[in-house]
């Protein structure tokens, strides 16, 4: 889908190899699994995102159109079965077993949802989606995303199961801290990711909880199967925090039942309604019924909030459930009004029927094929407690509190909307926990069109919480209602943009279907964030209609701000590529031209031909902007001129694409170029680490770091730190911050207690034109308890350490804090005789987990030394033809192999070479 270019502000373009370190790399820099690049390799453009939080198993490909299929089952089933493996790191194809296809995108896609199994055992929240685009005049049906977060099989199986079921629930109601729960369910044998690393374990699952409906409360716990160790609790009740001052909403409106908001008739949607002895019918949205009748004599009609088709009213206060009944003669009307006389416990009933009602249809209505939540659920009220309301998933109920201890019955609009969002959550076989709270609040918020949640919800006229004021920001490693804003936050800024660009009513309901469909396929949180990098790829990827993300979605424009406002970046697009046939140069000839062939090619847009530009810049002046020579179109032809020896050129390439946009190369041109010196030639040292430590030395002035030194080793990876160093096979050594045992745990031996330091050995640079240095780094800091708190910082200096110069400072957040080796290269400013470069770690925040790695050191360096004059027949290289070089050529002469006196390059030496050189004979060579 071509962007509407007038909305479009910015166009970026991917690029690599450029002398500066300001543009970022893809969003995660977590490994990427080998069978999915080959997946890339299969379908050029697909692109892959992987998990940016501690060792979580989370993988993602879209952007381009994947397996194809005669129908779109056959499609995800093609994939799986052929690019299953790429999905987790265990290199087959995963055990998936499908749970539903919906429709999405009015029926134009189909989303197919798995549960994971090892060895048929299920997997708690192992989920993987598939996205299927319907075939149509442009092409057959064809997979256009797929995400997982699967947890690998355990090297050599599963430890042997000796604990029993038997056991498993005497250890539960053995647990102290549990005995409150008196009803439990039978164990269930299943596989759950445990620590930082999401080890899978078999376990067995019981659920508890209590039956008193007044004093709920449910846990899951998790015994390993093996040792019977409880290895995990969750708990299955989920609240509404109300220790914010948000504003809520209640009946009728969205306010709730106080003497500011009385009691009004309100349309009650989806509820049984009988004939006396005969048929019955549910009323729709507006209310209405009609129930197929066989006499025209007078019936009963009656109706009770305890029969409605997807809740089931159960009134905790003791009283009856609300009914209503009235004598009708056919055809009516027979118009029935239910709480006549009201009161708080019979107005709460009316408002959770309702509202229960109308978050079940909003979902339904624009995924009618998710059958998932077609169930009656039971709707709890004026339950004996106060100020909260939750959902329990261990009996599926949603249950809401009476008036008192400062609050109002929480029965009503969008905290009934914001409990059902749990169920939801629930049903799609998803985690809780921040992302559960933000789904829920986005529930409320797209149903009720507002950013407030519980309006109202005090005495004193306080709310629960409200996305907009908060403004929360991404990364979050607060509370889960904290974190869940910047999931409810992001939507409801997407409400805006829609409603800015397409009008209010139509962009709400836009937006409405945009999130039901992202609903379908979302995998959820990642840690303790409700909305992260993958979410946004969730969300551009249902709004895309061609299978092609690199060249935006129909609603980019608006879906991207509204991200960014809370610190959430889209993928860039891709509009048109720079190829360089033979390479980029770092050297330029000082006395001719240096030309550059660059090809510009199509990628989400056409390229322009005849725009290609060079601008490039030395200290003599620029930037210069001059038209590259087209030879074809779109195939060019730069010539950077010659400037003086020494000297270092900066340079960029652009052109225009279709839609008018000038892209560059690199991508963050003009603020980032590539970088060149003027020289005769150029010599590099490679350090790679493998032979020795390279004499760099661990240590400086104020290192006082008391675990994670600096050491030279194979490393042991951790989900900070790499398993593998930089070079490739057969190399294994690199450095890094600390060597912690094979296995151990995230932070063993991280950096703790302050910094550490690695130098490099001196560096004699004296006499040269020019230097760069280069080096590949691992750096993490994105996960403990106060993640993105310390920085990684690379000096240099030129007087032997006496002083330094900052080359690059990580962190303290950013797309390269959470590790993944990235390439970094920096000119040297004014070369020596006592060049070092050093390397510093912290841990000066609070806990975080830090680390970092170095490796594939290099220096090159440039001279200004022209070389010799050469000329033809200057053959023992003296710079002069003589008879020295003639009894050369007449003792080769007749030679056809190899031959020394081959001045033409023919293979042999015979007269047409004589000639040439008696042609130059006691001439110089000039």
């Amino acid at each position: 889908m071509q962007l509407r270019m007038a909305m479009l502000t910015w166009v970026m373009l991917g690029a690599a190899g450029t002398c500066a370190s300001a543009w970022a790399a893809d969003l995660s820099a977590r490994p990427v699994p080998a069978q999915a690049k080959d997946v890339q390799a299969a379908y050029p453009g697909v692109r892959v995102h992987t998990g940016v939080v501690s060792a979580e198993p989370l993988v993602a490909l879209y952007g381009r159109g994947m397996t194809t299929g005669v129908t779109p089952q056959a499609a995800a089933d093609n994939f799986v079965a052929l690019h299953g493996a790429a999905l987790w790191n265990s290199g087959t194809v995963p055990e998936l077993q499908q749970v539903r296809a919906t429709f999405i995108k009015g029926n134009t896609h189909t989303v197919f949802a798995y549960k994971q199994m090892i060895d048929g055992l299920p997997v708690e929240y192992g989920v993987a989606r598939v996205l299927v685009r319907h075939a149509d005049a442009t092409g057959d049906n064809q997979v256009v995303y797929a995400a997982a977060k699967l947890l690998d099989r355990p090297l050599g199986g599963f430890t042997p199961q000796i604990v029993t079921s038997d056991d498993a629930l005497m250890l539960a109601q053995g647990q102290l801290g549990f005995r409150h729960l008196d009803v439990w369910g039978a164990p269930e044998l299943v596989v759950i990711g445990v620590g930082e690393l999401h080890l899978a374990t078999r376990a067995w699952k019981v659920v508890g909880m209590t039956s008193d409906v007044h004093n709920q409360d449910a846990y899951s716990l998790f015994f390993d199967a093996t040792t019977g160790e409880l290895i995990h609790t969750r708990r299955e009740i989920y609240h509404v925090d109300v220790s914010g001052t948000v504003q809520g909403n209640g009946s009728p409106g969205l306010l709730p039942d106080y003497a500011g908001n009385p009691p009004a008739p309100l349309t009650m949607p989806n509820l049984r309604v009988d004939i006396s002895g005969g048929n019955s019918a549910f009323t729709d949205p507006d209310g209405d019924y009609t129930i197929a009748n066989g006499g025209a004599g007078t019936v009963t009609v009656s109706t009770s909030l305890d029969n409605g088709q997807w809740f089931n009213i159960n009134d905790s206060s003791g009283g009856a459930v609300v009914t209503g009944s009235l004598l009708v003669t056919p055809p009516g009307p027979g118009n029935l009004l239910i709480n006549p006389i009201p009161s708080e416990f019979l107005t709460a009933q009316i408002n959770a029927a309702r509202h229960t009602a109308l978050i079940h249809n909003y979902y339904k209505d624009r995924a009618p094929s998710f059958t998932d939540i077609d169930l009656v659920l039971s709707t709890n009220v004026n339950i004996n407690q106060t100020c909260n309301a939750n959902f329990n998933s261990a009996n599926l109920s949603i249950n809401f509190f009476r008036a008192g201890g400062g609050c109002r019955n929480t029965a009503y609009s969008t905290v009934v909307a914001h409990e059902y969002g749990h169920f939801v959550v629930n049903r799609l076989g998803l985690a809780q926990g921040a992302f559960g709270e933000g789904f829920s609040d986005v529930s409320a918020i797209m149903l009720h069109d507002t950013p407030t949640m519980g309006e109202q919800f005090r005495d004193n006229g306080t709310y629960v919480r409200d996305v907009e004021i908060a403004n929360q920001q991404y990364p979050c490693s607060d509370a889960i209602h904290t974190c869940g804003q910047v999931l409810g936050g992001s939507w409801w800024d997407m409400r805006q943009e829609f409603g800015g660009f397409y009008g209010s009513a139509a962009g709400l309901e836009l937006v409405r279907q945009l999130q039901v469909d992202w609903a379908m396929i979302t995998i959820g949180g990642s840690g303790s964030n409700a909305a992260h990098p993958a979410t946004v790829i969730e969300v551009l990827t249902v709004d895309d209609n061609d299978s092609n993300l690199d060249n935006g979605t129909p609603n980019y424009a608006l879906i991207c701000p509204a991200f960014a406002k809370h610190g959430l970046a889209c993928p860039e697009l891709q509009l048109i590529g720079f190829e360089f046939p033979e390479g980029i140069p770092s050297m330029l000839d000082p006395d001719d031209a240096t030309e550059v062939p660059v090809n510009v090619v199509s990628i989400g847009s056409s390229p322009v031909p005849g725009t290609g530009t060079l601008t490039y810049q030395s200290s003599l002046g620029g930037p210069f902007t001059i038209p590259m020579t087209q030879n074809a179109p779109n195939q060019y032809v730069a010539a950077i001129p010659a400037v003086a020896c020494g000297l270092d050129v900066s340079f960029y390439f652009s052109a225009q694409e279709s839609g008018g946009a000038i892209v560059h190369s690199p991508s963050g041109a003009p603020a980032v170029r590539y970088s060149a010196v003027s020289a005769y030639s150029s010599e590099s040292e490679d350090e790679t680490f493998e032979a020795s430590n390279g004499g760099w030395t661990v240590g400086a002035p104020g290192d006082n770091a008391t675990t994670g030194i600096w050491v030279h080793v194979n490393p042991n990876g951790t989900a900070a730190q790499p398993e593998d160093d930089h070079t490739p096979d057969p190399g294994a050594l690199c450095w890094v911050t600390g060597q912690g045992s094979l296995g151990g745990a995230l932070g063993e031996n991280d950096v703790d207690g302050g910094t550490t330091t690695l130098v490099s050995d001196t560096m004699d640079l004296s006499g040269v034109a020019g230097a760069k240095v280069s080096y590949w780094r691992w750096y993490s800091n994105n996960t403990g308890a106060a993640p993105n708190s310390d920085v990684f910082t690379v000096q240099i200096s030129n007087n032997d350490g006496f002083s330094w110069t900052t080359l690059e400072t990580v962190g303290p957040s950013g797309p390269e804090t959470a590790g993944g080796w990235f390439f970094k290269e920096f000119n040297v400013a004014s070369p020596t005789s006592q060049v070092k470069v050093r390397f510093q770690a912290s841990d000066l925040g609070s806990g975080s987990i830090v680390e970092a790695a170095i490796d594939d050191f290099s220096v090159k360096t440039f001279s200004c030394v022209p070389p010799p004059p050469t000329c033809d027949g200057d053959l023992d290289g003296d710079n002069d033809v003589d008879s020295t070089d003639l009894n050369i050529l007449l003792t080769d002469f007749g030679c056809t192999s190899s031959c020394i006196g081959d001045i033409d390059g023919d293979g042999d030496t015979d007269s047409t070479d004589l000639n040439i050189m008696l042609s130059v004979f006691g001439e110089p060579c000039v």
